[in-house]
């Protein structure tokens, strides 16, 4: 059993050795301080209490005293608060407590089936969590969710229009429920349209869309009220490698503008490019957390994000690979 945690210097290690957890770990006092960096060991041995307690146990301990210290120095945007989701006896989510800063460019990634799209959601308002909560510039993303959403420009996996409202038409209309005049909506859509090069289509119905064309309208719509935070769930899914470059310098040009973008994604290679920080979700559980440099460290000394990646989704009941016959 392994888990790696590393998040603005914070970094845990545990490590089962037959009844033996040992984990590693740097002081959270330690990383807010300029003088951090001394490594400390703690050692529990797995008696009436499984070695998986304890791991959860120290993973909240640690958690919760890195938050305090994050919320305290008014770091963070986006907190997650050991948050879960279940459906009946399926735990879709558990106990995910990080947090991302201001101006940060976060990566979250996992398999397909791992809790990404459940926790955007959740994060959106959308599902309801079952244990913990999400707070978005301090505030409730259940209890205030109209106010976080002025806050958030969301793309979905699958942007979903009105068939027949022209491009022009869905981009005044997002603007003008997020409060803008008319005017200062048909300026910002004109503006965008320009910009995401979808200026020739703006009078074409959204059915006639092709993907690329309806990802960066959904992308203008997210963008259009100028939002602190931008949520995007799989920005470049579908897109051919054009116009999947074009979303990746827009969503460059919005991280040196200063804008929080919490961006879940399968192209490793687009994340270890964008991302100053990683999460690795896996089966519900987080798995691993913080800059490349960390988690390459702590997992794979000198692999690829790739192979950390990998080395940290991997699946006990997995089958092994197949042996070429002699």
């Amino acid at each position: 059993m392994r888990f790696c945690f590393g998040d603005r210097g914070a970094r845990m290690i545990a490590i089962q050795r037959g009844g033996t957890l040992i984990v590693y770990t740097r002081r959270v006092e330690d990383m807010l301080e300029a003088d951090s960096g001394r490594e400390h060991r703690w050692r529990a041995e797995a008696m009436n209490l499984g070695a998986a307690s304890i791991v959860v146990a120290l993973k909240a301990h640690l958690r919760d005293r890195f938050m305090r210290g994050v919320v305290g120095m008014g770091m963070a945007m986006i907190n997650f608060a050991g948050l879960g989701k279940s459906y009946g006896s399926v735990d879709a989510v558990r106990d995910l407590t990080f947090s991302v800063g201001r101006g940060e460019v976060f990566g979250f990634l996992g398999p397909n089936g791992a809790g990404k799209t459940t926790t955007i959601r959740m994060l959106m308002g959308i599902l309801v969590p079952s244990a913990g909560h999400i707070t978005v510039d301090g505030l409730d993303c259940q209890a205030d969710r109209v106010a976080v959403k002025r806050r958030v420009g969301y793309l979905p996996d699958s942007p979903l229009f009105y068939d027949f409202l022209r491009g022009r038409e869905i981009l005044e209309f997002v603007g003008e429920m997020h409060g803008q005049s008319r005017g200062v909506a048909n300026r910002n859509a004109e503006r965008l349209l320009r910009e995401f090069g979808l200026d020739e289509a703006s009078e074409e119905y959204a059915v006639n869309y092709s993907m690329g064309m309806k990802k960066k309208l959904g992308l203008a719509c997210a963008l259009i009220h100028d939002p602190q935070v931008l949520v995007l769930d799989e920005p470049t899914n579908g897109l051919d490698p054009r116009a999947a470059r074009e979303v990746q310098n827009r969503l460059h040009a919005c991280a040196e503008a200063g804008k929080t973008i919490f961006l879940s994604t399968h192209l490793l290679d687009m994340a270890e490019r964008l991302c100053s920080r990683l999460g690795i979700i896996h089966q519900g559980e987080l798995v691993g957390l913080g800059a490349l440099a960390e988690l390459q460290a702590n997992v794979e000394a000198g692999g690829s994000l790739e192979e950390v990646f990998l080395k940290l989704t991997e699946s006990a009941d997995e089958p092994a690979p197949l042996q070429a016959a002699v």
